[in-house]
């Protein structure tokens, strides 16, 4: 059965690191690996990311599953894994390929039909503002939204930011006409993927868009982060 999930910006880039704190009445989330492509172009791959799940559906680990298989015409290879940001990857399809399927042992992960023109060159993302909001205290969560001058361009599956250099820090998937996405989320007994930075306030941050096919854009100008930390009331 192909699981293609259609992911929350909200609950997007939860991984297996630790809680804030530790609290017995604290369930603390797993997450599992959520393809994000249905067609690649020639050349592109397949877009995994890592999606939070409740903390009794099983832990299935990252974006990156080394064991994954992928076959393309009755042969079965390793793919080539670029990962695009903490919890986001891309499994690279051989330039010429035609249909794939991604497999775990016998299980199929995801099955993608091969586009044989290439799309629209993306352009930066027109970010408004990015803001991070932070409360401490015994229900600590932290999210920082991007605030958009238009709706996503068609065709792309995930908003990455990066630090002013374009080192990606974390990511958030996107869901077609919202202008404002959550590029990162950690909720009360939520945990982040490996490698997760939290952007705060004064930071000055870059995003970039990824499309179905894992093609990046060029980064967007320079932002600084603006927000604020709360200490809850008790």
């Amino acid at each position: 059965m192909i699981r293609r999930t259609a992911l929350l910006t909200s609950l997007a880039l939860i991984g297996p690191l630790v809680p804030y704190e530790a609290d017995a009445k604290c369930a603390m989330s797993h997450l599992r690996p959520d393809v994000l492509t249905t067609q690649a172009s020639i050349g592109g791959g397949i877009v995994v990311a890592a999606e939070s799940v409740p903390y009794d559906v099983a832990d299935e680990g990252d974006a990156v599953q080394p064991t994954w298989k992928l076959e393309v015409g009755g042969v079965t290879s390793t793919p080539k894994i670029d990962v695009l940001a903490p919890g986001l990857a891309v499994y690279r399809l051989p330039a010429a390929a035609g249909d794939a399927t991604l497999l775990d042992g016998t299980k199929v992960i995801a099955k993608v039909t091969t586009i044989r023109t290439q799309p629209v060159q993306l352009l930066a993302p027109k970010v408004k503002g990015v803001r991070h909001e932070k409360r401490l205290g015994r229900r600590a969560s932290a999210y920082t939204r991007v605030a958009l001058d238009g709706a996503p361009p068609e065709g792309v599956v995930a908003l990455v930011l990066a630090d002013a250099k374009g080192k990606p820090r974390s990511f958030g998937v996107v869901t077609a006409g919202e202008k404002e996405i959550t590029v990162y989320a950690h909720p009360r007994c939520g945990v982040v993927p490996n490698d997760t930075v939290e952007s705060k306030p004064g930071d000055r941050v870059t995003l970039f868009w990824v499309d179905a096919s894992g093609r990046t854009s060029p980064v967007s100008k320079p932002v600084t982060v603006s927000g604020k930390t709360e200490a809850e009331r008790e």
